[in-house]
């Protein structure tokens, strides 16, 4: 093995990412802002340019893995007859869950009394290690490593890569060269994924473009290639690749989550055609038995003449082809149009009973190589999973675990924040503004709660107040949203583009009739009123002091908000259902919305008026969550989940509103004012820990917000990883698992839990 650069950071295995509300959020929010100053031109690969019909060759050849021109490039088999080749997707997660796929993926794995090349199948089940002196390489460590998009998260930048994906990747190649010092430098392709498109290319580039010099040589000033791999060697050029292999397979990597941009279609369309492929592509055309290939991907495979096989239609005779990509963070197989088989348990998955027979054609999800598990269980669609792994009730085992732990969903990320936000804007508004006041006031008295009193002290009628403030600060906000309103429409007016759609569907080729002069000054006159509608608002409203006039505007848009985010989040979530299964998901995010809304406030005007109602509410609540995890085990329907989730909440605020006798909390004074704050801050955020949870659970049992659910739970485990074996008849993929990742290398227990082989259909029949 290669001498490791010795400015090669060490450092420990990071714990997962936190993955809850803010830190997606905001990196996208980068992106969208760098569409906008740079008015939706900026694309990161515009340095990108790879010589027509060039392309790498991996073979038996000294120059393997350097470009050629593929048209009339000469590839050379193996003499072995096989060559092979590793996929890991969706990794730079959890340290622990990182060293353990690249120790395995790196290394040499044997298998005791198995021969892979007479009868693959054999290999189903079976445990492998890591070979030592003198055992034979069952699964040898493949020529070269492609990594299927996601490279670290949350935004795979040159600092992140470094932390969780280059140290990982340095301890198993110290772990490796103590017992396989045997290994020469193999190649490391990649493409993008979402993640890497955060930091728009910048880290991604740095860790797969061949740089000036070799990895282990000084350039300029004695500076090193950032992010060097130990064991691995870069060298393509752009975030797409061709790859020739041989027996005339290809492998192709198209980076087409952000669309195809001109220069990788040129490109491609200039490699001479292939009748054997495997098409690797950041996130998958099928995901849980649903097709589910976006518009950006289906136009590019259009625009490259590869046929929607995920679709259920057959490939041309003598062609066979493999659709592969991480991003769905399990492992999955599907034969569309072909019927599900009786299922065997392989270790924690299982695949479809029978003997290992190639097929022309299957889609192939591998995203389990670091990053946080995607539950495997839920409704699906009509395309049966040949294979699976984990098993639908491991996964829910797994996410159930943690799903209905406050602490866990408090502990990763910042969706606490949510309800402490809500515990300043409805507990102060509940006590303190008049407008406010007067409006949970009116709530009260329906609920049957007439009178009042201070912490300790008699009850008294409550205070008489009218809407005060409220209207002006109603009004207020609508000056200020239609401000903001007009100010965008200005901008789009104008020509700048927040997103890619936009650039693709710019609002200026609607508005062309009227000429871009007169759009000029229609953008300037849009931005001006924008400007001066807030500043104008005194003419028309006739304000109150101004510090309760900003407070109940901030209290009536956190509100608004709150109850718009809870139905966009369910529609986001639901996308991928039905249209029941839509509708579904706004009603619950409303659900949710409401639920947020109402515990703080409901903590702070009535449960702390007698000491044992919060905590009475909290057992409820605690109670509620135990037996919830044990029915999300067992497969316990939406609507009882539901239910359980509703129920004990409702009968928390029951509670409350009866065990007050009708007398509502009015803290007195600065003190228990303070007081009251603090304490509904507590318990409205453990609260709303639960209702996050639950709603996720809920969702989880409808199918919905897959995404969410995984890096709520942050279950590590079931790390997997596919080795390909290629010959002259078929490709065979071997898919090795690893239930437990663990930092320490005699722990980890790797297996094969799938095999599968590609080939064109035979004459007259299937393959």
């Amino acid at each position: 093995m290669s001498t490791e650069p010795p400015d090669i950071p060490d450092g420990p295995l990071l714990p997962p990412v936190r993955w809850l509300f803010a830190p997606d959020l905001i990196a996208y929010g980068k992106k969208i802002a760098l569409h906008a100053f740079y008015g939706g031109e900026l694309d990161p690969r515009d340095w990108m340019r790879v010589a027509d019909g060039h392309g790498h060759v991996e073979d038996a050849s000294a120059e393997a893995g350097r470009e050629r021109d593929l048209r009339v490039a000469a590839v050379e088999p193996p003499a072995s007859g096989e060559l092979w080749f590793d996929y890991l997707a969706d990794t730079g997660d959890g340290g622990a869950a990182m060293f353990t796929t690249a120790l395995c993926c790196g290394g040499d794995l044997t298998i005791p009394g198995v021969d892979v090349a007479a009868r693959p199948g054999d290999a189903l089940g079976k445990p492998a290690r890591l070979t030592a002196a003198g055992d034979p390489a069952t699964l040898p460590r493949g020529q070269f490593l492609f990594v299927g998009g996601d490279t670290a998260y949350h935004v795979a930048d040159i600092d992140t890569l470094a932390a969780r994906v280059q140290v990982p990747f340095a301890r198993a190649a110290r772990s490796l060269a103590a017992r396989q010092p045997h290994h020469a430098p193999r190649r490391l392709y990649g493409l993008p994924g979402n993640h890497d498109y955060y930091a728009e290319l910048v880290g991604f580039n740095r860790m797969f473009r061949a740089g000036a010099t070799g990895d282990d040589q000084p350039g300029p000033g004695g500076r090193r290639p950032p992010l060097a791999m130990p064991g691995y060697t870069r060298a393509q050029q752009a975030s797409y690749v061709a790859i020739q292999l041989p027996w005339d397979w290809q492998l192709l990597g198209l980076d087409v989550d952000d669309w195809l941009d001109a220069r990788q279609e040129w490109y491609l369309r200039s490699l001479p055609p292939a009748k054997k492929r495997i098409v690797a592509t950041p996130s998958p055309p099928i995901v849980a038995g649903a097709v589910v290939c976006d518009a950006a991907h289906q136009d590019a495979l259009a625009r490259l003449g590869l046929a929607p096989l995920y679709a259920g239609g057959a490939p041309e005779p003598g062609s066979c082809r493999l659709d592969l990509s991480g991003d769905t963070h399990h492992y999955a197989r599907y034969h569309p149009g072909q019927a599900a088989a009786p299922a065997a348990a392989i270790g924690d998955g299982q695949r479809a009973a029978g003997p290992v027979a190639p097929v022309a054609y299957a889609g192939v999800v591998a995203g389990g190589g670091g990053a946080f598990h995607h539950p495997s269980f839920g409704p699906t669609g009509p395309i049966a999973a040949q294979a699976l792994y984990p098993r639908a009730e491991l996964s829910r085992r797994a996410v159930s675990r943690r799903l209905l732990k406050p602490w866990s969903i408090f502990d990763g990320g910042l969706a606490w924040i949510m309800p402490l936000v809500l515990t300043l804007t409805g507990a102060i508004g509940a006590t303190r503004s008049a407008g406010t006041r007067w409006l949970g006031d009116h709530l009260l008295a329906w609920l049957g709660l007439h009178r009042e009193r201070a912490v300790g002290g008699a009850a008294r009628p409550m205070a008489v107040g009218g809407p005060g403030d409220l209207g002006p600060s109603l009004a207020f906000l609508g000056f200020g949203v239609g401000a903001l309103v007009l100010a965008y429409l200005a901008l789009r007016v104008h020509g700048v583009t927040f997103t890619p759609a936009q650039r693709r569907r710019p609002l200026v080729r609607a508005l062309g009739p009227i000429g871009a002069r007169r759009r000029r000054w229609v953008a300037m006159a849009m931005a001006g009123v924008a400007l001066l509608l807030p500043f104008a608002s005194p003419w028309f409203i006739a304000a109150p002091l101004a510090d309760d006039l900003w407070f109940d505007a901030w209290w009536l848009l956190a509100g608004v908000l709150t109850l718009v985010a809870g139905v966009a989040i369910g529609a986001v979530g639901g996308r991928l259902l039905p249209r029941r299964g839509q509708l579904g998901m706004l009603a619950l995010g409303l659900v949710h919305g409401l639920a947020h809304l109402i515990t703080p406030f409901a903590i702070a005007r009535i449960a702390l008026a007698v000491w044992w109602i919060v905590p009475a509410m909290l057992a409820l609540m605690a109670a509620a969550l135990v037996i919830g995890q044990a029915l999300l085990r067992r497969d316990a329907p939406w609507w009882v989940l539901l239910a359980l989730w509703l129920g004990p909440w409702l009968a928390g605020l029951a509670l409350a509103i009866g065990g007050t006798d009708g007398v509502a909390l009015a803290p007195a004074g600065t003190a228990q004012w303070l007081g009251v704050i603090a304490a509904t801050a507590v318990a409205a955020i453990a609260i709303g820990c639960a209702h996050m949870g639950w709603y996720l659970t809920v969702a989880a049992a409808l199918g919905a917000h897959g995404n969410e659910v995984g890096g709520a739970a942050r279950v590590d485990e079931f790390r997997q990883f596919v080795r390909f074996r290629l010959t002259a008849d078929a490709l065979t993929g071997f898919v090795v698992a690893i239930d437990a990742p663990s930092a320490d290398p005699t722990a980890i227990r790797p297996y094969v839990v799938d095999v599968f082989q590609i080939a064109p259909e035979a004459p007259g029949g299937p393959a």
